[in-house]
């Protein structure tokens, strides 16, 4: 994992036995805030990489409503395993040899409802 946060220029910060959270090189639309994920081990060889929730939170600052029908358009364009779970964080959960593909695929859908966040925010 660590070989892989390096290749792709992200910053990971250990945060104990919490797990780690790792900075992206990319940022929020709205206020240039760095997008990061979190990695928490689970007990079973398996792991969750997730948004903590910031993804709809930098949204709602924007001043974009998030209404139910948003939520499940936004559901609608995740990929699995990739979900929007009831904490509305954008979140997937895998075992730990396949961290190397689902650590992109999570950054790739917040990158995502920050976009979609942007056009809805206009949208108004």
């Amino acid at each position: 994992m660590d070989e892989l946060i390096n290749q792709m220029n992200y910053h990971c910060v250990s945060l104990g036995s919490f797990g780690c959270c790792i900075h992206t090189p990319f940022s929020y639309t709205n206020d240039g805030q760095s997008i990061r994920v979190f990695v928490r081990d689970l007990s079973d060889d398996g792991l969750v990489v997730y948004d903590g929730g910031d993804a709809l939170l930098q949204m709602e600052s924007q001043g974009c409503r998030i209404t139910r029908s948003r939520l499940e358009k936004i559901r609608s364009l995740l990929r699995d395993p990739v979900t929007l779970n009831d904490r509305r964080e954008i979140a997937a959960t895998c075992q730990a040899r396949y961290a190397s593909l689902v650590l992109p695929e999570v950054v790739d859908a917040v990158l995502l409802v920050n976009h979609l966040g942007a056009f809805w925010g206009i949208e108004k």
